[in-house]
């Protein structure tokens, strides 16, 4: 049986979320579902005064500070979904599906970073989650902020890995994904990896791509 949700759904985020919006809509067919980048353009698309707004971000930092900011000068009755990476039980969920989706194998996870104080402790948490998980063989660096990739190199290194797996950890398949993690000039992770020596196998997919991490919002959603 589906649920009901009396809201409209807002889903909120960079890049391309059809699929989440897709299943939003199968789940709560009572619900007008709509996407949008900003909270601001998508509120205008809005004529319900009764709204469910879901980050489509991975952790709450400057981005999700500024959608609630942009939502208190509304006067609507505007909920607001929790990001994916919200505490800790999020993240060893996370963890978890990271392993039953490419453990076995050593791994860097490479996500964009932040300056915000939650950056580093969500990255920081989510690597240890890895390995308490089981997946021992896993590094997590960032673009921007802490850990850095000397971090993971030095991991890599240290454990004799030499053929590493490179993941983006993004929701979508944007720009930081397809160049600065997985590009071809040689400022990317990918190419600065192969020249301090080691064997990069990159995978080519974005975290929603993944049903499980799609579950995951439909359950915050829900919740």
């Amino acid at each position: 049986m589906k649920n009901k949700l009396r809201s409209d759904v807002l889903l909120v985020g960079f890049g391309d979320s059809a699929v989440l919006e897709g299943e939003v809509r199968f789940l709560f067919p009572d619900c007008r579902v709509f996407s949008a980048r900003t909270v601001q353009a998508g509120l205008k698309q809005l004529e319900s005064d009764n709204i469910f707004v879901q980050p489509v971000h991975l952790l709450p930092g400057f981005e999700y500070e500024k959608l609630l900011a942009a939502i208190s000068y509304y006067k609507k009755n505007i909920e607001v979904g929790k990001p994916l990476l919200y505490s800790e039980e999020a993240i060893t969920c996370f963890a978890e599906i990271l392993h039953n989706e490419y453990g076995g194998k050593p791994t860097l996870f490479v996500g964009h970073g932040s300056s915000h104080p939650a950056g580093k402790a969500v990255y920081t948490l989510l690597s240890e989650a890895l390995h308490k998980v089981g997946f021992s063989q896993a590094s997590v660096a960032v673009l921007e902020g802490q850990p850095g990739l000397d971090v993971s190199v030095r991991f890599f290194r240290k454990n004799a890995y030499s053929n590493i797996t490179l993941i983006p950890l993004t929701l979508t398949a944007g720009k930081h994904m397809r160049e600065d993690i997985l590009g071809d000039h040689e400022a990317s992770i990918e190419r600065r990896l192969i020249s301090d020596g080691f064997m990069i196998k990159p995978v080519h997919h974005c975290l929603l791509t993944l049903s499980a991490i799609r579950q995951m919002f439909l359950q915050n959603i829900a919740e």
